[in-house]
């Protein structure tokens, strides 16, 4: 659902009162940490993206648990903010999120935190997003089937506060998007957070990650069992033949 057809760019004030007050005062940062770390949990860093990092907020986390971090913010001036609250060797550059200034494939995981409602096209964002991704995107969305979300974005729009100047896009909005730009599958996990139920837990997120498969001989044949693709290649043994987990069907790790 759009408010307007174009995005929208916080000022260092909106950031400040969408940080200190909105999501913190509601304890929605601690909700969309403790949901994440149930659809990604990796065992050893990574090398990650945030596009639309603000003043670095969820940049501070990630690097506080051993990742290498990127970000992207279109503000010039919230990336002179966060340049203060993070070490200087973490690079953030001034780009939007319709044409990310990296090569194909280098980041294990690329993170929209609260941004994705915001860009100009979020189709063009979420198909950059996995352009620069090794297969791995999430995002953390308002949940639209929140009832309070709702009483909060009329308020908004009233007010004339962040909340009332984005758009509101569900599940099912995001994975139309996904498969608008891909013709073979996406595998879509989700989590709704920081609330008992859906109607009531104002965080969506999802996870999607490009799709890949196992080609498993049989006697009679054979079958392609799906995997999540990930950076990590796994070798499995099964009837004598070596198998391995990669972004193409492959029967015996040879491409």
């Amino acid at each position: 659902m759009f408010l307007n057809g174009k995005g929208y760019c916080f000022s260092i004030s909106e950031e400040q009162w969408f940080e200190l007050f909105y999501l913190r005062q509601r304890n929605l940062e601690e909700a969309s940490i403790s949901g994440l770390t149930k659809l990604w949990n990796p065992p050893f860093p990574q090398k990650v993206l945030e596009v639309g990092c603000g003043s670095g907020r969820f940049l501070c986390w990630l690097y506080e648990r051993g990742h290498v971090v990127y970000g992207v913010e279109p503000s010039k001036e919230l990336i002179e903010k966060s340049k203060k609250r993070l070490p200087p060797h973490i690079e953030i550059r001034n780009a939007k999120a319709e044409q990310l200034p990296f090569e194909n494939g280098i980041f294990d995981v690329v993170f929209f935190v609260f941004s994705l409602e915001y860009v100009d096209d979020p189709k063009k964002a979420l198909a950059e997003a996995f352009r620069v991704s090794k297969g791995s995107v999430i995002a953390i969305l308002f949940n639209k089937l929140c009832l309070h979300l709702w009483l909060d974005r009329i308020s908004g729009i009233i007010n004339q506060s962040p909340l009332g100047r984005g758009r509101i896009l569900g599940r099912r909005d995001v994975q139309r998007l996904v498969n608008s730009v891909f013709r073979f599958p996406v595998f879509v996990r989700w989590i709704t957070c920081g609330g008992k139920n859906p109607f009531l837990a104002p965080l969506l997120i999802i996870r999607f990650d490009m799709a890949s498969g196992i080609l498993v001989m049989k006697k009679d044949g054979f079958s392609v069992k799906p995997a999540i693709a990930s950076n990590v290649i796994i070798r499995t043994r099964q009837e004598g033949f070596l198998y391995e987990r990669s972004f193409a069907f492959q029967k015996d790790g040879k491409k």
